[in-house]
């Protein structure tokens, strides 16, 4: 790479950074409201009473649109081969399977709520022990040889400022920056050829702290003096270093700087191009072996970009909007602070009674009798109705209350997915029915953009796999059509070549979807 060539990746490393900026304040903002911490609410911290809004919301709605059992249904477009397409739906759902893809599709669920968009990527971990991919510290939970799929924290990824609303495939360029064990990176075989090695060095004590500090923050805003230093000294002892790793999609390269270092320690032809591959038998053996590879046009994956975002509304000018909780976060904050002015005052405005003094000579010991009076004691005055009165100073303005009562309506009409009537108030039975409908339409348009993700994780497995560089030699399916009588064999490449279409059965993947039937019944 020439030294144009780097100052433009320098330059576009330090543009990137400065327009996430904003946005990962923003998330982190949220995120802390999330974990109950409000710093920029009009009543003193000591009288809040932290009441989330986030978290239950939150609940709701990753457990009306996470998949509870993902089921892959497929379609090859070739007539004679529709046994194929049982082949892979066996395939495509033992992957998922293998992959955990479930837990990872979940937290990337949380993650859109609250950073606007999700993030997975997916490779493949390489056979053996010896060979790792970056940051090596997540190899031992994936299955050897095999496309791997894992979320990604949206605060490490950082796509092209100039990337469309609606399009990810019109991105030039996705970065995706990583801490990765300095000893690893030393040994990783993909940078013996850097000449350079020992510029690489583990990040220094101050810039670990710099980054550390904010990995707190994000992890764990109210972490006590205690656990943020035991964090600290775990990242800094680690001895880790900063990695760059660029995915430039419109000149086919794959390059990975190091923090600290001018040159790439990378820079290749991307790993996921679509091409032709030439094999040999091995003269011993017999087995195929992969002896030269040709690219063509386009990527084994969708957009081609290993990354699969997840996001759930649109955007006028920019691939990033608002995430989902933060249309809530004015309304959580009118609501915990009129719930907390109700509790403080109904605590400040104690029961005061105001009584004719004339009765105090009558009965000396009025005032303690009416403390301590039981069920049916019976207080003697000489004028009860005109002797004593109430001082009411815990009334609550009804103002305050519309205003609570409106708040959470908003927030129903903003985020709700369910088929309760809006702010549980009693409604007519048309308006019950529009709420229902409109919780619904809410509910499924989510769902649809999980679909879309598994079916982008489906399309990009059989896409790798079915290319002999990466098809993974251990993976074993019954390719009998009788399930009775198995019949097990290795998957092969030429088993996934084909035109086909992946649908997702939706109902099949939500969770207590026979209950959510049942109320929609009723």
């Amino acid at each position: 790479m020439n030294q144009s060539q780097v100052e433009f990746w320098r330059k576009q490393i330090d543009a990137t950074n400065s327009f996430m900026k904003a946005k990962h304040r923003l998330w982190k903002r949220l995120l802390e409201q999330y974990r109950l911490e409000f710093n920029d609410l009009s009543i003193e911290e000591h009288k809040q009473r932290k009441i989330s809004r986030f978290y239950p919301l939150t609940r709701q709605i990753i457990a009306s649109t996470a998949f509870f059992n993902p089921r892959v249904l497929m379609r090859v477009e070739q007539n004679q081969r529709d046994f194929q397409a049982e082949t892979m739906e066996r395939v495509a759902n033992d992957s998922l399977r293998l992959q955990q893809a479930k837990r990872h599709v979940q937290q990337q669920i949380f993650d859109t709520l609250y950073c606007n968009i999700g993030w997975l990527k997916m490779g493949v971990n390489p056979p053996g022990d010896k060979d790792l991919v970056p940051p090596y510290v997540a190899n031992d939970s994936l299955v050897n040889g095999m496309v791997f799929v894992q979320r990604r924290s949206p605060f490490d990824i950082y796509p092209d400022p100039l990337t469309p609303p609606h399009d990810f495939g019109q991105a030039r360029y996705v970065r995706e920056d990583m801490l990765a064990p300095y000893e690893f990176v030393m040994e990783d075989q993909r940078f013996k050829g850097f000449k350079e090695r020992g510029k690489i060095k583990p990040l220094s004590d101050a810039e670990a702290e710099d980054r550390i500090l904010d990995d707190v923050r994000e992890s764990n805003p109210a972490a006590d003096e205690e656990e943020s230093k035991a964090i600290r000294d775990a990242r800094i002892d680690g001895k880790f270093v900063m990695l760059h790793e660029i995915h430039d999609r419109m000149h086919k390269r794959l390059i990975t700087f190091a923090a600290g270092v001018d040159q790439p320690l990378e820079d290749i032809e991307h790993p996921f191009l679509a091409g032709t591959t030439t094999t040999e038998p091995d003269p011993f053996t017999g087995e195929e072996k992969v002896v030269g590879f040709e690219p063509t046009e386009g990527y084994l994956v969708s957009n081609g970009f290993p990354y699969i975002p997840m996001k759930f509304d649109h955007s006028f000018d920019s691939f990033y909007g608002l995430p989902m909780m933060a249309y809530g976060e004015e309304t959580q904050k009118i609501i915990i602070e009129s719930v907390s002015r109700r509790t403080d005052n109904l605590k400040r405005g104690a029961r005061i009674i105001v009584a004719n003094e004339k009765e105090k000579g009558i009965n000396p010991n009025l005032d303690e009798e009416m403390q301590t009076a039981r069920d049916g004691h019976i207080l003697w005055s000489r004028d009860p109705n005109n002797s004593f009165r109430e001082l009411l100073t815990g009334n609550i303005l009804p103002d305050q209350l519309g205003a609570e009562a409106d708040a959470r309506n908003y927030e129903e009409q903003t985020l709700n997915v369910g088929n309760t009537s809006v702010g549980g108030s009693r409604v007519t039975a048309t308006q019950s029915a529009l709420n229902a409908s409109f919780g619904q339409l809410n509910r499924e348009w989510l769902q649809d953009t999980v679909a879309a993700v598994y079916e982008d994780i489906t399309y990009n497995n059989c896409r790798i796999m079915s290319d002999r560089r990466y098809t993974p030699i251990n993976f074993i399916i019954n390719v009998a059509r009788d399930e009775n009588d198995p019949v097990y064999e290795a998957i092969s490449s030429d088993m996934l070549q084909a035109r086909f279409r992946v649908h997702i059965e939706a109902g099949s993947m939500k969770p207590l979807y026979d209950q959510l039937e049942r109320d929609d019944a009723l």
